[in-house]
Order: C-alpha cells, then structure tokens, then sequence
C-alpha cells in the first residue's frame, strides 16, 4: 500500500473480509429452511459465525489468502440487506482515512507480529496490544 495509495479502499474492504470486526450474531429463523443439508425451523434461534463466510472458498478463491488486489465488497462484515450496518460507509471512511494517515506519517513502521495480542471478546474481533516501530 505505500507504493501505491491509490490500493487503500481495496485493502480495506479485503481487511473486512478476511477478518471483520464482528464475530457472532443472533438471529431467530423465520421459516423452515434447510441450509447445507441442516434442517432450521421457524423460532430456533440461531449463532451465526459472520467473520467465518470471509473464509467461505465457494465465495471468494483462495480465500485463506490476504490479497488487497481482490477488489470485492460482497463480505459480511457489515451485515447484508435489512440487517446491513447504517454505519458501514462512516467505518469503511474512519479505516482507510487510519490507513492513508498512517503512511504519510510513519511510511516505513512495522508490526512486531510476535507481540499482538487480541482482545477476548466473543461479540467484537480487535487487539488489545499491536506492538509497532516507526
């Protein structure tokens, strides 16, 4: 992305895919279904593990592999139709304003991959420590 700015929005929404901030949602089936040869009935109440159909291969080719060049927007992290995020537009602008202002400022920083440490949350994806040299 130094080299070349212009690739922020991709990465972006590549970052959302391959590890989106929200794990684990509730819903509750409205009617009988049968998904993936599971049967759901009308009332059940279902964990929907939303940063998992990022990894989906039927959806996204080598989908285990971080590529900023994907150039796709049709990932979860934002919810989809009635139960899409209002605030994903604001999100997707916060991300890739961090982004370019990290490079203009510190162009040359990196991670200390071996000091991360993520926050414990079952609802919200994050690190509580991101070690960084600059």
């Amino acid at each position: 992305m130094a080299a070349d700015p212009s690739l922020i929005p991709q990465a972006v929404e590549e970052l959302l895919r391959f590890d989106g901030s929200s794990q684990i949602i509730v819903r509750i089936v409205t009617q009988d279904i049968e998904m993936r040869g599971k049967q759901l009935k009308k009332g059940q109440r279902v964990g929907l593990c939303i940063v998992s159909a990022g990894r989906d291969e039927e959806k996204f080719p080598n989908a285990e592999s971080f590529d900023i060049r994907r150039g796709t927007r049709e990932h979860m992290a934002f919810g989809h139709g009635t139960h899409a995020c209002l605030g994903a537009a604001l999100a997707r602008l916060e991300i890739r304003v961090v982004f370019e202002e990290i490079l203009r400022l510190m162009p040359q920083y990196q991670i200390d991959g071996a000091g991360l440490k993520l926050a414990h949350n079952p609802n919200v994806r994050g690190y509580s420590r991101l070690p960084m040299q600059f």
